[in-house]
């Protein structure tokens, strides 16, 4: 019983997290709307990216304490799938118009290490807030070093690998749908 105060705790307490990222979502999607044309189809494109990669890897960690309605299936919470959704697009945005001459493998790569630095710094604040728990079977393999005390560092490996992959999925459906885009 316990256990299921403690979640219910959590849950209460994450509401404004998962209010605030769909009110990101909104304000970002009207702001790149006005300097980005098909972008509603992009952010779909790389939402569907990030859960189909997000279905992948469920078995890696769980991720708890969220409203019931932020989860999709089993512990993959749409609500989640925004925020790595946002950071995509915006990344992809900023290096857009800052690095405006850049060849497209130059982009691609700076869009990833961003991305993934971004990332990172999300996945720290997941755990450390407790939403979300690697399973044993990851921390039994990893190698114990963390990074700010949360997060295993081969995640230094695995975010630009889930990166890379997503952002290839989203410019691949881009340029087959003829959509065009900042990248």
């Amino acid at each position: 019983m316990a256990s299921i105060y403690k979640y219910k705790i959590i849950e209460d307490e994450m509401v404004g997290l998962e209010i605030s990222l769909i009110l990101a979502t909104i304000v970002s999607l009207i702001f790149l709307s006005k300097k980005q044309k098909n972008i509603i189809i992009i952010f779909l494109i790389t939402f569907i990216g990030v859960l189909l990669f997000e279905y992948f890897t469920q078995a890696l960690w769980e991720n708890i304490g969220l409203a019931d309605w932020a989860y999709l299936y089993l512990d993959i919470a749409w609500i989640l799938t925004l925020g790595w959704t946002l950071n995509i697009l915006w990344v992809t945005f900023f290096v857009s118009k800052q690095f405006k001459n850049m060849p497209k493998i130059g982009s691609f790569v700076t869009i990833i290490l961003l991305s993934s630095l971004l990332g990172i710094v999300g996945e720290i604040i997941l755990v450390k807030t407790g939403i979300r728990v690697y399973s044993p079977e990851v921390l039994a393999l990893a190698s114990g070093n963390l990074i700010a005390g949360a997060v295993p560092i081969e995640s230094l490996y695995y975010v630009p690998a889930f990166m890379t992959l997503v952002v290839a999925f989203k410019r691949y459906w881009q340029n087959n749908l003829r959509i065009g885009g900042e990248d």
